[in-house]
């Protein structure tokens, strides 16, 4: 949604419930593109790819917490 509302040409190719991903991590390896992020859900894992190294990091700083908060809430 966010990149939606940003590049409005940008057309979504999934939809993930972050409450569900177990974890997010470096993509490169099975995608070969340098930017690349593996989100993994129960059902798949998600790719998705960056510009820059900077991008790809600051999106990997905001969706590792997802995984983290749901480790968190599951442990009170």
């Amino acid at each position: 949604d966010h990149l939606v509302r940003i590049c409005p040409d940008t057309v979504p190719q999934a939809s993930i419930d972050m409450n569900k991903v177990l974890e997010v991590t470096d993509g490169e390896e099975v995608t070969g593109h340098p930017y690349s992020l593996a989100i993994t859900a129960p059902d798949r894992v998600h790719f998705v790819k960056g510009t820059c190294r900077e991008e790809c990091r600051w999106w990997c700083d905001v969706l590792s917490v997802f995984p983290r908060s749901k480790w968190w809430d599951e442990r009170k």
